[in-house]
């Protein structure tokens, strides 16, 4: 079956996969839409091999979910991306670097030294970079995916705009009941070597879906609104970010996909643009959490999309084996009329 979605193209089955029903029931206002969850599906079943993974496709624009899956050890999982609270890693540099711009702490061409990889911003907290930098800018910060250079920027921003921006996005509460909310801790109230680590990355959990929708605001022009599951529930957006902010941040996180020392280079898509942010975070010693999150740019953004993936396999990361998985979905979600 083909059929356009917001003028584009999508290509899927005639049938309602199973999920949809778990997620919709009989409702005929739900926003999943069928050809949408088919394609969700049919990732999943691709990445069966790794023990756990979700998939989360939202409207930016409406707030409206219009895909969601997981597999847990096999089985399928609906609702996993709403009860699973997992540290997304460098994904969260996206929103401190959004802070940064939009309080005028830092310019994209702002450039920070990254201490040859190893950096104590007090002498009982080392920071590491997986690779050793030298200057870098905010640009190279970000396409690094560094946690000296974040850090440094967190140090300038300072805790609090940082937490009004995680609670005006939604990280600090369930976006859809009866979804679980993550733990993300107030940086008002936490020490300030937790406040830093939170800032790239470290000590913080929120759930796939919370992740998704808080991303969205990049992708819909700095405007924040609530995950709605029903055709005309959706509530009003709240403008948390300005619409310069949003902008300079599609243009950096195009370019952690676009340059080929990003980290999210395997997300590419021959002829768009893609803006998005990878993340990794080490659950236990041999089991990894891969994830990468993000959007096509022109000729505007459409949905996001969030894949997440628990793993066993050596040298998997989200840039690696999440952001790969993301282009196909995104592939399959833009597929041109023959």
């Amino acid at each position: 079956m083909r059929r356009v979605l917001f003028g584009l193209l999508l290509v899927g089955c005639a049938s309602v996969p199973t999920s949809r029903q778990v997620l919709c029931g009989d409702a005929p206002d739900c926003t999943i839409d069928p050809t949408v969850q088919h394609v969700v599906e049919q990732e999943l079943d691709r990445l069966a091999a790794h023990r756990r993974s979700v998939i989360v496709v939202i409207d930016p624009s409406t707030g409206s979910l219009l895909g969601l899956g997981g597999r847990d050890l096999g089985k399928s999982s609906p609702w996993l991306a709403g009860k699973l609270a997992v540290d997304p890693g460098s994904i969260m540099k996206s929103f401190t670097i959004a802070a940064a711009l939009e309080n005028g702490v830092v310019e994209e061409t702002t450039e920070l030294a990254g201490e040859g990889g190893r950096w104590r911003r007090v002498p009982d907290d080392l920071i590491t970079d997986h690779v050793a930098h030298g200057l870098m800018t905010v640009e190279d910060v970000l396409v690094y995916s560094s946690n000296i250079g974040t850090a440094k920027v967190a140090v300038r921003l300072g805790p609090e705009p940082l937490a009004a921006l995680y609670a005006h996005v939604g990280l600090a509460s369930a976006p859809l009941p009866p979804m679980r909310s993550g733990v993300v801790p107030d940086l008002r109230n936490v020490d300030p070597a937790i406040a830093t680590r939170v800032a790239y990355g470290a000590e913080v959990e929120p759930t796939p879906l919370q992740l998704a929708s808080s991303f969205s605001i990049f992708a819909a022009h700095g405007r924040h609104r609530p995950l709605s599951v029903t055709l005309g529930g959706q509530r009003p957006a709240k403008q948390v970010i300005t619409e310069e902010t949003a902008v300079r941040m599609q243009r950096l996180l195009a370019q952690t996909v676009a340059r080929d020392d990003g980290t999210g280079a395997q997300a590419r898509l021959p002829g768009q643009i893609v803006a998005g942010k990878t993340g990794t975070w080490l659950l236990q010693e041999g089991v990894s959490w891969a994830n990468f999150v993000g959007f096509p740019v022109e000729p505007s953004p459409r949905f996001v999309v969030l894949v997440g993936i628990e793993t066993t396999s050596p040298g998997y990361g989200g840039g690696t084996l999440a952001a790969p998985s993301f282009a196909r979905v995104v592939s399959l979600l833009t597929t041109p009329p023959p």
